[in-house]
């Protein structure tokens, strides 16, 4: 018996070859300018300036069918090149390399200030743009009508604001400001108003004075040779403008009167500020205080020898003045110290004008304040003197 088969042959189906990346974007970064180059395999991307490239996922379109290596999904640092490679579905396979740029770093933008008119001495803020970068690439200086440039120290907080400080010698007048940042620089379209730096008084070499007796101030900002200034003395019985300052040892001096009507400040408490009477007019906070004391009243000129260090249990002995214009009973010292205090009873002596106590014998080691309280027979207090020397107690 003959049997007859048939058999039917199929040419096998080809599989797709396609190995193409259509398509390669950064989502974090949708306005980068891409470029993908077929021939060479390279995919250029154009990013801002300082943009982060690390730990980035891109998204990548290819070809049916093929497949990428790596994946897409995968974190990538494009602060380097990074190779792809698409594999066809035929096992056919290209190469593609990625490569990532920064734009390069823009020119600075300083769009105005924090105010338009500052003192020297005092800061002020820039805004506008692209500061950020180095902080040793950056200097700013001040530009005024005759293109002189002085250099200023700033604070960078971040890419759109940073902080100058104004010198505190600078001359008055109107400055542009420049920002050189690497090979760019940038001019401020508005000019900055510096103006005359405000006195402030740090300190008085005696707080405690009498009448008519010479004021000597120490503090910032003041140029009696460039400027007028005026000590303004603020109290309970009026306030007055004294005479000028005067140079005097590297201190300012102001004789304590009104200058038109040659008055002596009268006793009292007083806070001073310092007024500029050249160019514009502005005053001080009040934050110094003195107080005047009458020359009708006793008053303690100091210790005898300038002698200010003592051991316990020694005797302190101080000079005085006008002690017979009061009729008090007993003078009581207090000795104020640093969580303590001791009053003790002292002696006037007529004869040689001095008031005298002795330490107590166990008084503590450190520095005291002194204060004189004069009493009356039942005990009250006449009248008080706070002193300017600090007596310190040593071992």
């Amino acid at each position: 018996m003959l049997f007859a088969v048939a058999f039917s042959c199929k040419k096998p189906e080809k599989l797709p070859s396609e190995h193409q990346i259509l398509s390669f974007v950064l989502p974090i970064y949708p306005a980068a300018d891409i470029s993908i180059d077929e021939k060479s395999g390279i995919i250029r991307v154009s990013v801002e300036y300082g943009s982060v490239l690390s730990d980035l996922v891109p998204q990548i379109d290819i070809s049916v069918g093929a497949m990428l290596v790596p994946a897409a999904s995968v974190p990538q640092d494009f602060s380097r090149e990074v190779v792809y490679t698409v594999v066809a579905a035929d096992g056919s396979k290209k190469a593609y390399t990625v490569k990532v740029s920064a734009l390069p770093q823009p020119a600075a933008v300083i769009a105005g200030f924090s105010k338009d008119t500052v003192r020297a001495g005092e800061a002020v803020s820039l805004i506008g743009k692209h500061f950020d970068g180095f902080t040793s690439s950056i200097q700013i200086a001040l530009t005024g009508s005759s293109g002189k440039e002085t250099k200023v120290n700033f604070k960078l907080i971040d890419s759109t604001r940073l902080t100058i400080t104004i010198p505190e010698t600078i001359e008055p007048g109107g400055y542009r400001v420049k920002m050189a940042k690497g090979n760019t620089q940038a001019v401020s379209v508005k000019s900055l108003l510096v103006r005359v730096p405000l006195p402030v008084i740090s300190s008085i070499r005696r707080s405690n004075i009498l009448e008519g007796d010479t004021l000597m101030v120490a503090g910032r900002f003041l140029w009696p040779e460039r400027y007028d200034y005026r000590l303004y003395a603020l109290g309970d019985k009026g306030e007055f403008i004294c005479s000028p300052f005067e140079k005097n040892e590297s201190k300012l001096v102001s004789d304590l009167f009104d200058p038109i009507h040659k008055m002596n400040l009268p006793p009292g408490n007083y806070k001073l500020s310092v007024f500029i009477f050249s160019g514009e007019k502005a005053w001080t906070d009040a934050a110094q205080t003195i107080r005047v004391y009458s020359k009708e009243l006793p008053f303690i000129t100091g210790f005898e020898g300038n002698k200010v260090s003592y051991r316990a249990a020694e005797t302190v002995t101080m000079t005085t003045r006008a002690f017979e214009k009061l009729n008090a009973r007993f003078y009581q010292v207090q000795l104020l110290g640093q969580s303590v205090q001791y009053n003790q009873n002292a002696i006037y002596s007529a004869a040689g004008k001095q008031l005298l106590i002795s330490l107590p014998a166990d008084i503590k080691p450190g520095a005291y304040a002194v204060r004189i309280a004069y009493l009356s027979d039942n005990g009250s207090t006449l009248y008080d003197q706070d002193l300017d020397d600090i007596i310190t107690i040593t071992q």
